[in-house]
């Protein structure tokens, strides 16, 4: 680029200059060569080499293992009968007294419109079939509170899931 250009200024100049001048012109050029250096590829001593398969070897066993999770328990479902519910604790011995001692008894509290309510819950079934044969069989003054068959899961599940063991 810069060749061409002082050619152009030295023509212009010299047309423009008096004719008994004499112009000398002078170029140089310049030639620049690069020499590139080819790479040679050498392979890697044959230990270095085994040493890379290795964990090449390692790294696609990782990746192909199955990460085998622990089994879970299958835990059936277990049923109770929620005997009443009653706004003031005191009043739930009462009633688990009159239940039979065979099965465990809880209470629960949970909060309705602001007020605590005392749940009172009695056995662990391991079917609903079970829990209804139990219900049943409860004394007469028991049924008159009109029990019903609850999952404990859902009782473990709600916002209020905390159960007192009674016996």
């Amino acid at each position: 680029m810069k060749t061409p250009v002082i050619a152009l200024f030295v023509l212009f100049a010299a047309g423009c200059a008096d004719k008994s001048h004499h112009l000398t012109l002078l170029s140089q050029s310049e030639e620049i060569t690069k020499t590139v250096k080819a790479e040679s590829k050498v392979p890697p001593p044959p230990f270095e080499e085994a040493k890379i398969s290795v964990k090449k070897a390692e790294k696609a066993q990782k990746a192909t293992e199955v990460v085998k999770k622990p089994k879970k328990k299958v835990v059936k479902q277990q049923y109770t009968i929620q005997v009443v519910a009653l706004s003031y604790e005191s009043g739930l011995k009462e009633f688990s007294d009159m239940l039979p001692s065979d099965q465990p008894v809880w209470s629960n509290m949970k909060m309705v419109d602001s007020i605590p309510w005392y749940t009172l819950l009695y056995g662990s079934f391991t079917s609903k079939e079970r829990a209804k044969n139990e219900l049943n069989a409860l004394p007469r003054v028991i049924k008159e509170q009109k029990p019903f068959i609850r999952s404990i899961s859902s009782v473990k599940k709600s916002p209020y899931p905390k159960m007192n063991k009674l016996n």
